[in-house]
């Protein structure tokens, strides 16, 4: 991390989850299908399922006993 990037993150309060959520809405209002931010905001809902996905399945393996 930059000096300047830990000038910023100093002064900067970090984002709620309700900002994030407001951002997103607000975002997802404004696009049309097909549309540039359209299909950024669909490729991140692919990533955060992926992570979902990936969460679940570790949990579960962790209920089962085959990973610590």
């Amino acid at each position: 991390m930059s000096i300047l990037d830990k000038a910023i993150a100093a002064i900067t309060p970090p984002e709620s989850e309700d900002d994030r959520l407001a951002a997103r809405a607000k975002a997802e209002n404004m696009v049309e299908p097909g549309d540039w931010l359209f299909q950024i905001l669909d490729h991140h809902r692919e990533i955060e399922a992926q992570f979902c996905e990936q969460y679940h399945q570790q949990y579960d393996r962790y209920l089962s006993g085959t990973i610590n």
